[in-house]
């Protein structure tokens, strides 16, 4: 197992070389908790699905708001549905900083949210 060093330069940051040596660092400073990678895991996975499937003409969009994105074209809904995954991304890995567990469960909760409005959609479970 690898072991990675901290150092600490001057105002107490890392240094560039540990940045680029602790790939875990990295990963930790994007994705704070597994959850919050479930959750946009699961928010990709519904972006690709429904685009595809769209411009196959096998679905339709069933939330209000992102329907009459998705009926002028494919782009502009995977434009607004990326900008919406990367504003949530952002907000909250940056709130993980001061409540890593309530951020935790707020993803995990909206995964299986998520999980049972895609199941209703495309499975026909009832909800």
């Amino acid at each position: 197992m690898a072991h990675c060093r901290l150092t600490i330069v001057g105002d107490s940051k890392p240094s560039f070389g540990t940045f680029l040596a602790s790939p875990l660092f990295v990963v930790r400073a994007i994705l704070p908790t597994r959850a919050l990678a479930v959750l946009l895991a699961i928010g990709f996975f519904d972006l690709i699905a429904t685009v595809w499937l769209h411009a196959q003409g096998k679905i339709e969009e069933l939330n209000p708001v992102m329907a009459p994105l998705l009926a002028g074209g494919e782009w502009p809904f995977a434009a607004v549905k990326t900008a919406t995954l990367l504003f949530a991304w952002v907000l909250l890995a940056k709130q993980a900083k001061k409540a890593p567990q309530e951020v935790r469960q707020a993803c995990l909760f909206g995964s299986a949210a998520y999980l049972a409005l895609l199941g209703s959609a495309f499975f026909g479970f009832r909800l």
